[in-house]
């Protein structure tokens, strides 16, 4: 079997039910496959996989901890049952040896077909290209992890930049990629979901349609975050180890409270930036999806407009870059996003424009005496051209009010 079915197959068996169910689980079966299918001829550690999965550090003992072995019985029944299951008619199985982590594609001698009412013509082609987007996705953001990568390390993050804060290597700092099938589901039906709702997961329930029931379940990522990831993971001097890279679905309010937080993507497809709306003047405005995105201006200041809105799709777009404490204080959150893509792009290439940013910090007067970078926020306006977004202008900025 050529490594392109394998990786189809893989891309089948992460993206059934079961293991949309379980994203840890998910993450390590890919985790396993990408190792074996990218030719590496050394085994699979316990620690390895304890430290790259699961978040353990990296001279964890695996006589306290059997997470990884625990993990791995669940996972060995899970494929058991996909391929007993909706896989039965797949002619090759994925099996783990026991005493082994690394994973074996074996043919079947007499596949049986599975029976299933395909979806209208339209969705299958859609279904299909996002689901080889999400796991192209998932096993890039794992393979460019590896410390053994052979991708070459781009420029430091050097600067007047927020980097020394975010990426401490005293801290863990987790990169909260947006949810593409959030946007999508709201886009398609029209319906808008509450922080509050998509952390109990509404949006994945009582859609009224099977397609919008069959999409739900692929945690999505658009090309834009993995772009982001990229540079940050591959700039010199980046503590890999500490950093965390996970899906908007899996989030969750407590983690919010201790470590540096990179949140990316719109209010549209990454909701957990309403945590800290409080802390914020310019906040997304609700009900994105009954009148034009844009900001609300809390308190507008003289030359000030109450509202940022977005024109028509070639037109203006607004990007936001917030650099605000985490829940309790003790580490930094960076949030990136605009009312459209376009402006999202634009508040990150903004901030990776180390002269341009650096000129603005010291203009407004955001360098501390530490030579880090105060807490604030930065509106960009930017237009695109079929989609690709223009150098982003300054329009207004805040420096955080500690107190609130």
């Amino acid at each position: 079997m050529s490594d392109n079915k394998s990786r189809e197959l893989v891309a089948r068996v992460a993206d059934s039910p079961r293991f949309q169910k379980s994203p840890r689980l998910r993450d390590f079966l890919l985790f396993i496959c990408e190792h074996k299918l990218n030719g590496s001829s050394a085994p699979l550690h316990e620690q390895e996989i304890g430290r790259r999965v699961y978040g353990r550090r990296g001279d964890y003992s695996t006589g306290d901890d059997n997470i990884v072995r625990v993990e791995a019985r669940r996972l060995r029944k899970e494929l058991d049952g996909f391929f007993s299951g909706e896989g039965a008619g797949e002619p090759v199985r994925i099996v783990i040896p026991k005493g082994s982590y690394l994973p074996v594609f074996t043919p079947r001698e007499a596949p049986v077909q599975a029976v299933e009412e395909a979806p209208r013509r339209g969705w299958t082609a859609v279904l299909a290209a996002l689901a080889l987007v999400s796991t192209l996705t998932s096993v890039w953001l794992w393979s460019s992890r590896r410390p053994d990568s052979n991708t070459t390390q781009t420029a430091p993050l050097s600067g007047m930049t927020v980097w020394p804060s975010l990426l401490d290597p005293a801290l863990r700092t987790h990169i909260v990629l947006a949810d593409a099938t959030l946007s999508l589901i709201q886009d398609i039906s029209g319906r808008e979901f509450s922080l509050a709702g998509y952390a109990a997961r509404r949006h994945l329930t009582g859609l009224g349609t099977r397609e919008l029931g069959i999409i739900s379940q692929r945690p999505l990522v658009g090309l834009a975050n993995v772009m982001v990831v990229s540079k940050i993971l591959q700039s010199e001097g980046c503590p890999r180890g500490n950093i965390l890279v996970g899906h908007a679905r899996d989030a969750t309010a407590r983690q919010f409270q201790a470590g540096n937080h990179i949140l990316l993507g719109s209010r549209n497809s990454n909701p957990w930036s309403g945590l800290f709306d409080e802390k914020r003047n310019f906040r997304a405005r609700p009900n994105w999806h009954s009148s034009a995105p844009a900001y609300l201006n809390v308190a507008p200041q003289a030359d000030e407009q109450s509202v940022y809105q977005a024109g028509p799709a070639s037109d203006s777009h607004y990007g936001v870059v917030s650099f605000l404490p985490n829940l309790n204080r003790s580490g930094s959150v960076l949030i990136i996003e605009g009312t459209s893509m376009a402006g999202a792009e634009a508040a990150w290439a903004f901030l990776d424009d180390h002269a341009a940013f650096t000129a603005l910090v010291r203009k407004l007067g955001l360098e501390q005496q530490s030579g880090r970078v105060r807490h604030f926020e930065l509106l960009l306006q930017t237009a695109s051209i079929q989609g690709t977004p223009k150098t982003g202008a300054y329009v207004a900025h805040r420096l955080l009010n500690e107190a609130r």
